[in-house]
């Protein structure tokens, strides 16, 4: 049982790889059309600037999928040192407190920001 679920997990992890890669293919593309029309053209895409901002935001989520896999998720050390092991295990990214805790923060944010309307579109965000 431990084997097959180390095996989906590597799985996973290396499709949020391959997905986190193709995004970052995609915002290169953008980004360099988004240079080019205005430096060469002197007019650009009105579209790109926003969908590569949703598309960071996709690669971010992968990305930190594929390192909390690897146990290399970003981290201060030194506060980590300086706790005791108590601490230590709450914090890890790996304990089951810091998703719901990540979770809980991000869906107040998004609470808060629910009135907002996107730059382009002037329409409020597709979560309601």
């Amino acid at each position: 049982m431990r084997v097959t679920a180390l095996l989906i997990a590597r799985a996973l992890a290396r499709t949020t790889e391959i997905l986190a890669t193709l995004i970052m293919i995609v915002v290169t593309a953008l980004n360099l059309t988004q240079v080019g029309g205005r430096y060469l053209f002197n007019t650009g895409f009105s579209w790109t600037e926003e969908y590569m901002r949703y598309l960071m935001i996709w690669l971010m989520m992968l990305g930190s999928v594929a390192c909390i896999f690897r146990a290399e998720h970003m981290g201060i050390e030194a506060l980590e040192h300086l706790a005791g092991p108590a601490a230590r295990r709450w914090s890890s990214p790996h304990s089951i407190r810091s998703p719901q805790s990540s979770a809980w923060y991000s869906w107040s944010t998004a609470s808060r920001r629910r009135s907002e309307t996107r730059a382009r579109w002037r329409q409020p965000p597709a979560f309601r």
